[in-house]
């Protein structure tokens, strides 16, 4: 039926639209009627014109496409060909572009999400666990850098690091960990408390490589890899919902046992691609001319974006992915861009699905304070038979090693926290760090819910 969506081709609409801005070549390249473009195009507001406009208006505020012909002076069949699916949300031009693209898929969205949140009670009714692949070791490192001799006495001495130079964790994870659920271990493990923004990210050479380091390249890959960047900051930390009653132990210990499943909107490949489409045709119509008419599609990222967009927030890694198929163990062979684009599994059109793409990650954490935790995975685990078996049962990660004390937020980063370690056990810290006395700093730390006291492997999560 003319008036169904059908997903396929609406992603194959948006994406030769993006390419070619001419519903006219669209149609003949989707080998679909121009009627279904313009219609495709108008719900997900990539396209409109006065005329549609006014027929949105009116359809939006509950004219009948007969009253509205009669309104217009227009044919019916004419009006029927500039109102939005009834499977897409048309508000008029009151919304903002944002509000416009979310409208576009949010009723099937929320569908998939009820149906994800019923397979994850189901789940747990059951005590049944479904495996993407076993158990898996992986390590974390965050190293002090620059650090003096007097700086890394410091760190060996009261902040129990052997090397006085790096903080490691060492951790068995679910095989279906994804990367959401594993900022909470992450977070646990180093002592921060969940009070900052954070992201993944690949290596920045392999970033460069994917993308063809131009946003056509980019462009193609958000939804399957990489998040557009936003500040729907409630999309993308849609389950950051702890209390102030509740134990934050208790809280992160939720959000990282299993099953896993994603809760947020923006992620969804046609999302992802609807705000990309946007961006590009923003550009077009607005920076293209002042930018020496250079095309969207050619445009480096390193060299040409920094003006209106900012390149380290392009590098953002989806977080609905599981972290297996993202990073492989180490000395893997991951091939070309090439290769990798070839392996992506476009079998599910709203959560396409990737091989390992790098064998490193990058976790980074407070933007100010400037915390970045280098990941890997080994070849060979460490852990014996009962810690993975403990793994499977509880659908929980474990600690297997650490090096290192615990780290606090807002202590100012790595030179704040080596200042904070030689006023708590030293006494004798640098005038940068801003506390009164020892006490007041320690009963400040408390606060942050920094201990003395280090928790155990057994325990620590």
């Amino acid at each position: 039926m003319e008036n169904e969506l059908d997903d396929s081709i609406v992603l194959k609409v948006i994406e030769k639209f993006g390419d070619n801005d001419s519903i006219e070549k669209t149609a003949k390249e989707c080998g679909v009627s121009t009627v279904k473009v313009r219609k495709i195009l108008i719900t997900s507001s990539l396209w409109s014109s006065p005329t549609s406009d006014e027929v949105g208006q009116l359809y939006a505020s509950g004219c009948s496409i007969s009253r509205i012909a009669q309104a217009l002076k227009m044919d019916e069949t004419a009006v029927a060909a500039y109102t939005p699916y009834d499977r897409g949300l048309y508000l008029g031009d009151k919304r903002s572009p944002d509000a416009k693209r979310s409208a576009l898929y949010r009723t099937r969205i929320e569908e998939a999400r009820k149906k994800q949140i019923a397979r994850k009670q189901a789940s747990n009714s059951m005590k049944m666990i479904h495996w993407d692949s076993k158990p898996f070791e992986v390590h974390l490192e965050f190293n002090f850098e620059f650090v003096n001799a007097n700086e890394e006495r410091i760190l060996k001495e009261y902040g129990k690091s052997s090397t006085g130079k790096s903080f490691t964790r060492d951790v068995l994870v679910p095989g279906d960990i994804t990367l959401y659920a594993f900022h909470y271990v992450i977070q646990r493990l180093f002592g921060w408390q969940n009070s900052h923004l954070r992201k993944f990210s690949i290596p920045r050479e392999r970033f460069l490589e994917l993308t063809g380091n131009n946003m056509k390249g980019y462009n193609s890959l958000c939804g399957i890899l990489f998040r557009f960047p936003d500040e729907d900051f409630e999309d993308q930390y849609w389950n950051d919902d702890y209390q102030e009653c509740e134990s934050i132990n208790s809280w992160f210990r939720r959000k990282y046992t299993g099953p896993y499943y994603y809760g947020g909107e923006g992620e969804y490949y046609q999302f992802q691609q609807a705000a990309a489409a946007s961006f590009k045709k923003f550009y077009v119509k607005n920076i293209e001319k002042e930018n020496d008419g250079k095309p969207y599609g050619k445009l480096m990222i390193d060299e040409d974006l920094n003006c209106f967009i900012n390149t380290g927030d392009m590098n953002d890694l989806l977080t609905r992915l599981p972290l297996a198929s993202v990073l492989a163990e180490q000395e893997t062979h991951l091939g070309d861009a090439s290769e990798w684009i070839a392996k992506i599994d476009m079998s599910n059109a709203s959560f396409p699905s990737v091989a390992a793409v790098t064998d490193v990650l990058d976790y980074d954490y407070d933007y100010g304070d400037g915390w970045s935790v280098r990941i890997t995975r080994p070849n060979d685990c460490s852990a014996s038979d009962r810690q993975i078996l403990q793994v499977i049962q509880t659908h929980r990660p474990i600690c297997l090693a650490r090096d290192g004390g615990m780290l606090l937020d807002d202590v100012g980063g790595p030179g704040g926290y080596i200042d904070f370690l030689d006023c708590v056990y030293g006494g004798n810290a640098s005038d940068s760090f801003d506390y009164e006395d020892q006490k007041s700093t320690m009963a400040w730390a408390q606060g942050q819910g920094w201990s003395k006291r280090i928790p155990s492997n057994s325990n620590i999560l």
